[in-house]
């Protein structure tokens, strides 16, 4: 296998198109307007970081970080609120550099924990987030509003 150039850097507006696609492989479909708009919302949240991942020039991977202060504990945690590889990519280390780049952020900003929500359906994120030392500790409850 030859060896890959990967860079894990700060998402930019121009990351908006690939982005979407990849919210899109995880089943939330979302035009290149809707995430610049949302990429442009989040990045003025400073508790908020979204980094992509670059190999061979092709953004691969998205996460998304956030801090946030608890009720019932007086340190922070943090929270990967969104991450995605490109399907044909996974398995190939890109997922692993993400969570790492955004555990990285979230222990520089004083969290003392992370904590990571993945749907019932998601065996393979379940196994990854196992592999990478990760407990499943609940069950999340949904209401939407429509």
């Amino acid at each position: 296998m030859p060896s890959l150039d990967i860079n894990v850097r700060n998402a930019a507006p121009e990351d908006a198109e690939a982005i979407a696609r990849l919210m899109g492989c995880l089943g939330y479909h979302t035009t290149a307007e809707q995430m610049r708009n949302r990429l442009d919302a989040i990045g003025r949240e400073r508790s908020y970081a979204t980094f992509v991942v670059i190999a061979n020039d092709k953004l691969v991977g998205v996460v998304g970080a956030c801090v946030c202060p608890l009720y019932e504990e007086d340190t922070p945690v943090g929270r990967v609120v969104a991450l995605c590889v490109a399907p044909a990519t996974r398995g190939s280390g890109f997922g692993t550099a993400l969570v790492e780049r955004a555990e990285r952020w979230l222990r520089e900003k004083g969290v003392s924990a992370v904590l990571v929500n993945s749907g019932n359906e998601r065996d393979d994120a379940h196994a990854f987030y196992t592999r990478l030392g990760y407990d499943a500790t609940g069950v999340r409850f949904r209401k939407s509003f429509k």
